[in-house]
């Protein structure tokens, strides 16, 4: 069977894996999110973004699908499953590029199982959009590197200004394109001629992302300063690095075992030959620039890590790995397959089977059985109104407040004879939310309490959720 027949069972196997249970958990945080981004008018949906600490491209698209497909989980989702069968063909067309098509094959197969891909393809996010872009955009680097023609050079604008218009940290694909320049077999042609090929077309994409740089140039400054609303990520710490691979693997026996086999083989290589292939330039260059980057930033300007926003540096490793099995001979790659695919299949098992996304619709079906016409239902956190009443539109008589500061705090809060709490994101509790404690807990008594989802099984390698609890306060 030739290499474009087993192209179409992976892809096969990766739209299964991304479309099984696509709408069947409710949307989390980032998720609603986005839903209320795309309601909003066209102006004013362009207008946010020069508030916003994300590129607007996967947006965009989202509101013109949307307009077509509704915003129903799997109608949201349904784009990054597209996505993310574009990343594996284009992890297969990278590395068939650079190495084999055996590694092609290889790579592709690793990315379409992956966990990490498979999560972020059932996310209605940007992450598969830009590990998509990111993918064929260092692909057409070697097209245009070593051909030069028309088309390779259309493919690497187009495909390179889709990342940059994806995520900010698209930017540093830009390390990732000059790494091409270094091996002579990759670039395929003289130093110089290869550098003003590149020089041409990295010029003309920075030209064309222009618009998303002065929409996002008051917002790159409140980033610098502190204010923005990405404040939350904190500083990462050196155990920040293995944490993210881990994290890549959603299990960690399987991303132990894939770092291993990478090393093994790069060992063994060494010891054979004496040097490596040049073309492992690439897959280097993807890690150093997708995590080292991010992390270097954090440390040194302004945090900006987070794992999903490293997910460039997820073909690296996958590439790595393509490559060292095909260094294999037969019988030994054939157990590392084996072994490989069974801890897949363990951390799939997970995902599949437990809860890894915020219960905001169980927590909309628990509010629908407990509040009564009347009710005031506080939440601990403003933002969490988007989520909530995505699934939950309260009642006549039924008021929904967050307040952010003490002086918002209203007036019912002390006079209503039920109050309903719903308490998300209060760790550490603000001032306001301790306030707001002890104000409803004033001349009242607790009359039920749920934690959301109790007993449910979650994903025992998930990234993390936040616990949902639904209390009554009423009058004694």
């Amino acid at each position: 069977m030739n290499s474009t027949r087993w192209m179409i069972l992976i892809l096969i196997l990766a739209a299964a894996l991304r479309l099984w249970g696509l709408g069947s958990e409710s949307l989390w945080l980032d998720e609603a999110l986005t839903v209320k981004k795309i309601e909003a008018a066209l102006p004013d949906f362009v207008l946010h973004f020069a508030y916003e600490t994300q590129a607007i491209l996967y947006y965009f698209i989202e509101k013109l699908w949307c307009g077509v497909a509704g915003t129903s989980e799997w109608a949201l989702r349904f784009p990054s499953v597209v996505y993310g069968l574009a990343a594996v063909l284009g992890t297969f067309l990278l590395t068939r590029a650079l190495f084999s098509p055996v590694a092609g094959l290889y790579a592709a197969l690793f990315m379409a199982v992956n966990p990490f891909a498979v999560h972020y393809s059932q996310e209605a996010r940007p992450y598969q959009l830009f590990l998509a872009a990111a993918v064929f955009s260092v692909y057409y680097v070697l097209r245009v590197l070593r051909d030069g023609s028309h088309r390779s050079r259309v493919g690497y604008v187009c495909s390179t200004v889709v990342a940059l218009y994806s995520h900010p940290l698209a930017l540093l694909l830009w390390g990732v394109h000059a790494t091409a320049l270094l091996p002579a077999d990759v670039r395929g042609t003289d130093w110089r001629q290869a550098a003003r090929r590149l020089f041409g077309v990295m010029s003309l994409s920075a030209l064309l992302f222009l618009p998303q740089v002065l929409l996002s140039s008051a917002m790159v400054v409140a980033k610098m300063l502190g204010v923005s609303p990405a404040g939350w990520i904190p500083v990462p710490s050196f155990a920040a690095i293995p944490a993210t691979v881990q994290h890549y693997f959603m299990h960690p026996l399987l991303a132990l075992a894939v770092v291993l086999v990478i090393i093994a083989v790069v060992i063994f290589v060494l010891l054979k030959r004496r040097c490596l292939p040049s073309a492992l330039w690439i897959p280097a260059a993807l890690l150093v620039f997708g995590i080292l980057g991010p992390w270097v930033i954090s440390r040194v300007l302004t945090p900006v890590y987070v794992d999903r926003y490293t997910i460039p540096a997820l073909a690296g490793l996958v590439i790595a790995l393509a490559w060292a099995l095909s260094e294999m001979g037969r019988f030994v790659r054939a157990a590392a397959v084996i072994v490989l695919l069974s801890l897949t299949a363990v951390a799939l098992h997970g995902y599949y089977t437990g809860m890894d996304k915020e219960p905001w619709r169980q927590t909309a079906e628990a509010l629908r059985a407990l509040v009564r016409p009347g009710d005031l239902i506080v939440l601990t956190a403003d933002f969490t109104l988007t989520p909530l009443c995505y699934y939950y539109d309260p009642p006549d008589g039924v008021k929904i407040v967050a307040p952010r500061k003490i002086p918002q705090i209203p007036a019912a809060v002390d006079s209503n004879a039920r109050i309903v709490r719903v308490k998300s994101y209060d760790s550490p509790p603000s001032e306001a939310v301790k306030e707001l404690d002890r104000r409803v807990a004033a001349g009242r008594r607790m009359a039920s309490e749920q934690l959301i989802a109790e007993g449910q099984k979650c994903n025992p390698f998930l990234y993390w959720i936040t616990p949902i609890r639904v209390t009554l306060y009423a009058r004694e």
